[in-house]
C-alpha cells in the first residue's frame, strides 16, 4: 500500500487543476522508489509504471486510458477502479510480492526510464491527436499558469487576512489602557486609608481625660487650704492661754 504522503501529494495536484493522470504519477514515482530501494523488482519499465497506475486507481484516482490501450489493459483498469477503497487480499498481495522479488531492479534506472519516455513520446507523435507531446506540453503550460494565478490570489487573500488579524492588537492596547484606568480606580483605596487617619486624632482627643485627672489635683490644694484651720486652733489655744494667764496675774 502507498504511504499517506503519496495520496496527499496526489490530492494537492488535483486541487491545483492538474489531470488525474498527473496525480497518478505520484504513485508511479513511489513505486519506482520502492524498486530502487530493493523492496522488490520489475520485469521491465512498463510493468513498474503499470503497478503504480493500478495503486492509483485502487486509491480513488482514475487516470484516463489511451486510445490504443488493449482489451486486457482496459479490463484490468476497470477492475482496479471497482476495487477503489477496498482492502487488498493479503494472500494475493504476498504472492505477488514474492514473485516481484525475483525480478531485477535495473529496469527503473535513469537510462531505462529515459528510453521508455522517448519511445512513448515518439509513438504518441506518430499517432497524432490530442496526445502528441506538443499538445501535451501546451496543456501543461496552461495548467502551470492557472496554478500560479491561484497561488497569487491565495497569497493576496492570506495577506489581507493577516492584516485583519493585526487589528486585535489595537484592541489589546485598548484593553491595557482599561487596565491602567482600573489601577487608577484603585487609587481611592489609599485615600480611604487616609480617611482612617482621624482614628489617631480620636485617640488624641482622649488625652483630655488625663488633663481631667490633672484637674483633680486641686483637691490636694484644697486639703492644704484646710490646713490653716489647725493653725487657727493653735492660735486660738495660745490666745486662751494668754487670757488665762492675764486673769491670773490680776
Amino acid at each position: 500500500m502507498p504511504r499517506p504522503s503519496v495520496k496527499e501529494r496526489a490530492e494537492r495536484d488535483l486541487r491545483e487543476g492538474k489531470s488525474a493522470s498527473t496525480a497518478a504519477g505520484e504513485f508511479v514515482r513511489e513505486e519506482i522508489d520502492r524498486i530502487r530501494r530493493g523492496e522488490h523488482g520489475a520485469r521491465n519499465t512498463k510493468q513498474a509504471i503499470a503497478i503504480g497506475l493500478s495503486e492509483a486507481r485502487r486509491a480513488g484516482f482514475d487516470p484516463k486510458l489511451g486510445k490504443t490501450a488493449s482489451k486486457r489493459t482496459r479490463k484490468k483498469a476497470a477492475q482496479d477502479s471497482r476495487r477503489a477503497g477496498k482492502k487488498v487480499n493479503p494472500r494475493r498481495s504476498a504472492a505477488s510480492k514474492k514473485a516481484l522479488k525475483r525480478e531485477p531492479t535495473s529496469t527503473v534506472s535513469k537510462e531505462a526510464l529515459s528510453k521508455q519516455a522517448k519511445s512513448s513520446a515518439e509513438r504518441r507523435r506518430k499517432a497524432g491527436g490530442s496526445t502528441t507531446p506538443k499538445r501535451a506540453a501546451k496543456r501543461a503550460s496552461k495548467t502551470r499558469e492557472s496554478a500560479t494565478r491561484k497561488s497569487a490570489t491565495r497569497k493576496t487573500t492570506v495577506r489581507k487576512s493577516a492584516t485583519r488579524k493585526t487589528t486585535p492588537r489595537k484592541s489589546a492596547t485598548r484593553k491595557t489602557t482599561v487596565r491602567k484606568s482600573a489601577t487608577r480606580k484603585t487609587a481611592p483605596r489609599k485615600s480611604a486609608a487616609r480617611k482612617t487617619a482621624p482614628r489617631k486624632s480620636a485617640t488624641r482627643k482622649t488625652a483630655p481625660q488625663k488633663s481631667a485627672a490633672r484637674k483633680t489635683t486641686p483637691r490636694k490644694s484644697a486639703a492644704r487650704k484646710a490646713a490653716p484651720r489647725k493653725s487657727a486652733i493653735r492660735h486660738a489655744g495660745s490666745g486662751a492661754r494668754k487670757s488665762s494667764a492675764r486673769a491670773a496675774s490680776r
